[in-house]
């Protein structure tokens, strides 16, 4: 989505205005999140994502806003943060409307909806099996361990490398890399093998 140079000024208004519609933050946090944006904007048109990334967190965690809200998203799906995009996006859709709120808002949650639409098939699929069934075993996916529940089940991830480990008691530990291009689906079918001597000490 290009960058609108006319931003910046729009939510110089709106923060003004947002004291009113909105559980109002201090002049001292609107005047903070003001200047994170302006700092954001020059960044972003810099080129420097990252630093423009910490800017648009920091103001959208004081405002809370969907002009916030929709700049933090596009910057992180620039970066290839599609899952965090999406995910930003659509609790953009969901602020709550006040009746009396500027029309800047009411077009921040349109783009925002439509920006996680467009991130939808961009988002990468990974599909994990593993046997036997019954090895009771944790699965972890880049440091993070997937809850019991969700194990079998797709999940969405970012496309770039992703490290997996999958461990049983009585087994073998599996550590597999993955390179998930954009929009991919990937179905990783892991047969654990059985270390007799750990088998054999487990009660």
């Amino acid at each position: 989505m290009a960058f609108d140079a006319r931003f910046t000024l729009t939510l110089l208004l709106v923060l003004a205005c947002a004291a009113r519609t909105l559980a109002a933050p201090s002049p001292a946090e609107r005047e903070t999140a003001r200047s994170l944006m302006v700092d954001g904007d020059r960044l972003r048109s810099a080129g420097d994502l990252q630093s423009a990334l910490a800017r648009y967190q920091a103001a959208h965690a004081i405002m809370n806003v969907p002009t916030t809200g929709l700049a933090l998203a596009e910057t992180q799906a620039a970066l290839g943060l599609l899952v965090e995009a999406r995910g930003t996006a659509l609790l953009v859709t969901g602020l709550p409307a006040a009746e009396t709120e500027p029309g800047v808002f009411v077009s921040a949650r349109r783009s925002a909806a439509a920006l996680a639409v467009k991130l939808e098939p961009r988002v990468c699929i990974l599909e994990t099996t593993v046997t036997p069934a019954n090895a009771g075993y944790s699965l972890r996916i880049d440091g993070s361990e997937v809850p019991s529940a969700a194990r079998a089940l797709p999940f969405r991830l970012n496309p770039g490398t992703h490290t997996l480990r999958i461990a049983a008691i009585g087994y073998s530990t599996e550590e597999r890399e993955l390179v998930l291009r954009e929009g991919a689906t990937e179905r990783l079918y892991v047969m654990l093998e059985a270390e007799p001597a750990k088998q054999a000490s487990t009660p």
